[in-house]
């Protein structure tokens, strides 16, 4: 399901000026990493993903994106999708290694990392433990503080709004902020089965918050993009201790928005992406 899902959303961005992307196999410690990759120009932006998705989730924003700009987006082992998994990884030293080795296999040696929600989690340690690797860092409602309780409640209320009789989905889904997802039959279908069979994640590490050591270790330029009405995190709380620890890190909130808004609100932040990279500093230590 997953092959047709992405094959058709990659096939949409062709009508945003995109070609069809080529497909790389990595082998490493852990398994085999699927990549798709959208050739282009300038130092390649690398996407992570959240949990329990795929690639597919940047869809919606890579079709906002310029389509002249070099993009990799690795397929995490042990979430949906079509890498495969032969050792779990214990730990963020393994999950470091895992993406250092994908970045090592694809001969890329200076990034812009993306990371979304556990991916923003992911990076974010990354690029404190491997800075030389990355030329700027962006986190899209990074996981990084203690989940609030609240977002358990988002996640029933999320899967209700996609689940429900069509007439009813699109007023839920705008009030638990994840409207596109609820109204679109392919974002359901990848919702679903993510639900169902990669809930548990049992080869990857669980999210623990980030300790503030780690932060100030983030030597690269970076930026924070937080919905400010994320029920995973309190947004203004966490910019504020976001860069008050670090000064490399600039912080954004983006009104109307939860925590899925880089699905929900994916021209938003691409214009935010895009002034980051041509005005905001991100290529500030490019020679």
């Amino acid at each position: 399901m997953c092959r047709a899902l992405r094959n058709e959303a990659w096939e949409g961005l062709t009508d945003k000026g995109w070609d069809l992307p080529d497909e790389r196999l990595v082998t490493g410690a852990y398994g085999t990493t699927h990549v798709f990759h959208w050739p282009g120009d300038g130092v390649p932006i690398v996407l992570i993903h959240g949990a329990q998705t795929d690639p597919l989730m940047w869809a919606p924003l890579i079709a906002e994106l310029d389509p002249s700009r070099s993009i990799y987006a690795p397929n995490t082992p042990g979430d949906p999708g079509e890498s495969v998994q032969t050792e779990a990884i214990a730990d963020v030293e393994g999950l470091n290694e895992w993406l250092e080795e994908t970045l090592d296999s694809l001969d890329l040696d200076r990034v812009h990392l993306v990371g979304c929600s556990y991916g923003g989690w992911v990076a974010l340690h990354y690029a404190a433990t491997r800075p030389p690797t990355i030329a700027s860092l962006t986190l899209i409602e990074p996981v990084v503080d203690r989940i609030r309780p609240k977002f358990h409640v988002h996640g029933i209320g999320s899967g209700l709004a996609m689940s429900i009789p069509g007439p009813q989905r699109r007023p839920l889904g705008r009030h638990f902020d994840v409207e596109f997802m609820a109204t679109n039959p392919n974002w359901r279908k990848l919702g679903a089965m993510a639900f169902m069979k990669h809930a548990g994640r049992p080869g990857l590490p669980k999210f623990t918050p980030i300790d503030d050591a780690v932060v100030a270790k983030v030597s690269v330029p970076t930026y924070a993009i937080f919905g400010a009405r994320s029920p995973v995190h309190h947004a203004h709380d966490l910019a504020v201790r976001l860069s008050g620890l670090n000064p490399n890190i600039v912080t954004e909130l983006v009104a109307r928005a939860g925590h899925t808004l880089a699905v929900e609100q994916p021209a938003t932040v691409a214009a935010l992406i895009e002034w980051f990279y041509d005005e905001g500093g991100a290529n500030s230590g490019d020679d």
